[in-house]
């Protein structure tokens, strides 16, 4: 027998107990003392990530960031004929002490335009300079005028804003009761030049603009407005809110206004972007309640109510109006989703949402229903632009994420830059070539928002 086997036993026998006496005779913490505190371990990187990084086809024009110190919600980005952008939302500006309070909660509109670069030009901030009572102030949609200025759209429920009383029995301090449809024009240089409030202003009434578009002598915006307010003999109602049509010229005058009694929406079952015709009309799409019972929800969130509407069938809508807003055209289907979004190739149409599943519907030219599939992966998009050969989206799900959609229908996901956590992607506009786009991020932790602008690999 070989006597290199036994000797390796016994010495490795003889090296255990000092082993062990090595490790037990590290310091350990008294009661009194804390243990010291480890350094960071090195970030491992999650599937989604691992994916992202190695299937990325994208390289990166630039990133710029934008911080104000305050949680701030971005909604919308689109691009100015200078070659930069703006982009467009609210920010929190609730001072600490009333943070506890939900009464006294404050929020204002925010505005910013940047250059070519992503370098910021300036930045409006507009907010109520009440103290006291619950006030939002919030842009939905902008868009860009013919003379370079913006015309920024949304709702606002500031007595001193509004010009009218907004409070519980016209006190301004008051919590608001009403939201108006507001709209304001800045010129190239951020001064503001005119605002618009439009709306009903009876009890209980919301009124907003979520949409926006330039069209021949002038600019549709479409949001939603409450017919049917609360009254002596119905004085529980909530009223009813409906589809909500304005066209105004460039001084802000309204040249004509529809409101649509069979079209009844939230204010977050409307697509923000609306789809210019070249005879001055429109299309857009919305989801408004449909007839089916409401379905069990997937997942429920701990310590979170679960609204009806949110987990019931809906009817999506995609509708047509000529250059007066009177209806021309319809098409109804139905799906589980909350907003859908809407875009326009050379093609067809393509409409998208998600609520349990993410869904994609395309239709031709004549609004006519091509096809409507079910998505393989589940991408809460928010975001879609057209693209030469199909359609791009944004958005996310464990990670933000890009999407492809040919005009044939076949789906792609594409993983973006692995950020995670409290963060998604807002919105995406198409860039200077063909395949460059940039799109909106933020993080709700980090309040932070960043700009990025990208083109796939080579090109």
């Amino acid at each position: 027998m070989s006597m290199i086997p036994v000797l390796r036993f016994i010495v490795m026998a003889s090296l255990l107990p000092l082993v062990a006496c090595a490790l037990n005779s590290e310091p350990q913490p008294t009661p009194n003392e804390s243990p010291a505190v480890p350094e960071p371990a090195a970030r491992t990187e999650t599937p989604e990530q691992e994916q992202a990084a190695a299937a990325s086809a994208y390289e990166i024009l630039f990133e710029k960031s934008y911080v104000t110190g305050m949680m701030q919600v971005p909604r919308v980005l689109i691009r100015t004929s200078d070659g930069g952008y703006a982009f467009a939302g609210y920010l929190d500006i609730t001072a600490a002490a009333e943070k506890f309070d939900p009464s006294r909660r404050r929020f204002a509109l925010w505005l910013n335009k940047v250059d070519r670069a992503g370098t910021l030009q300036w930045q409006r901030v507009l907010a109520s300079k009440v103290v006291g009572g619950s006030r939002k102030d919030e842009a939905f949609t902008v868009v860009e005028a013919r003379d370079r200025s913006l015309i920024v759209a949304g709702g606002a429920s500031s007595d001193d804003i509004t010009g009218r009383p907004m409070g519980i029995d016209d006190d301004p301090a008051s919590p608001a009761r009403i939201t108006a449809g507001l709209i304001v024009s800045y010129d190239k240089s951020g001064t503001e030049r005119w605002r618009k409030i439009l709306g009903n202003f009876q009890k209980l009434s919301a009124n907003a603009f979520l949409a926006s578009v330039a069209v021949p002598g002038g600019y549709v915006l479409a949001g939603i407005t409450t017919i049917h307010p609360p009254s002596e003999e119905n004085p529980g109602a909530r009223g009813k809110r409906v589809l909500w049509l304005v066209k105004i010229d460039d001084a802000g005058e309204l040249l004509w206004e529809r409101k649509f009694e069979d079209l009844e929406i939230e204010a977050d079952f409307l697509a923000p972007k609306l789809i210019p015709e070249a005879d001055g009309g429109v299309v857009l799409a919305l989801s408004s309640p449909g007839a089916s019972a409401p379905i069990a929800p997937a997942s429920p969130n701990a310590g979170h109510a679960q609204r009806p509407a949110a987990t019931a069938l809906q009817q999506v809508v995609v509708a047509r109006f000529d250059e007066a807003g009177r209806e021309s055209k319809r098409t109804a289907f139905t799906m589980l989703t909350r907003a859908p979004l809407i875009a326009r190739n050379a093609d067809a149409y393509l409409v998208a949402g998600h609520l349990r599943n993410t869904w994609y519907a395309m239709l031709d030219k004549d609004l006519k229903l091509r096809s409507k599939e079910i998505a393989p992966e589940s991408v809460r998009l928010t975001g879609l632009i057209p693209e030469r050969d199909g359609f791009r989206g944004a958005g996310g799900s464990t990670a933000p994420s890009f999407v492809y959609v040919s005009s044939d229908g076949k789906w792609r996901v594409e993983p973006a830059a692995p950020y995670v956590d409290l963060s998604r992607i807002d919105d995406i506009v198409s860039g200077d070539k063909a395949g460059e786009f940039a799109y909106l991020w933020h993080d709700f932790e980090r309040r932070e928002t960043r700009l990025i602008k990208m083109r796939p690999k080579g090109k």
